[in-house]
């Protein structure tokens, strides 16, 4: 609905205004150039979502969300020194600072091959060490069988009924565990 008379609708940009919608009459963003994203330790295996700079090219999206309709304006809480050179270009791809847990758990389900092989035609790969600690950690907690078709591999398994429930459920794979312990006890 249309601002009353006397108001303007102002956006606080966050990672939800870089998505397509358009609100009809915003004239003025106001972007502190943060954004929260879910960062994977690959030492520990744990997520937790972080506070961290955003990238220019999310802060030029998030601009776009102004100015469709009608003219409009883009504040950004950083000096214009600090945007050019302490800001890169582009964000840390998803696929290199999510869990690999769910990802590998589709790919089984899906019968898309292994997972090493899978992952490796990303347009950024994780590296081989995180996939194989990936599957380490999925066959610890009971996703994964050691073995592919009888026989052990260790950067592989085949996907066990856990698995295929821990698959769908959108927590990680050890909460997802002790959900399961907790249905059956």
């Amino acid at each position: 609905q249309p601002s009353p008379p006397g108001y303007r609708k102002i956006i606080m940009a966050t990672n939800v205004a870089e998505s397509s919608i358009t609100v009809p009459d915003v004239s003025y963003i106001i972007d502190f150039c943060l954004e929260k994203v879910l960062f994977t330790d690959t030492f520990t295996n744990f997520s937790s979502l972080r506070l961290v700079w955003a990238s220019k090219t999310n802060c030029r999206q998030r601009a776009g969300r102004v100015g469709r309709l009608r003219n409009g304006r883009v504040y950004r809480m950083v000096t214009k020194s600090f945007y050019q050179r302490e800001l890169s270009e582009y964000s840390v791809p998803e696929m290199l600072r999510s869990p690999l847990q769910n990802c590998v758990l589709k790919a089984k389900e899906l019968k898309m091959g292994t997972p090493v092989e899978m992952l490796a035609l990303a347009l950024s790969p994780p590296n081989l060490s995180d996939i194989c600690n990936t599957i380490l950690l999925l066959k610890e907690v009971g996703a994964l069988f050691p073995t592919v078709d009888g026989t052990y591999d260790p950067c592989d398994g085949d996907i066990t009924y856990w698995g295929t429930i821990m698959s769908k459920l959108p927590l990680d794979t050890r909460l997802s565990r002790l959900i399961i312990l907790g249905y059956i006890f």
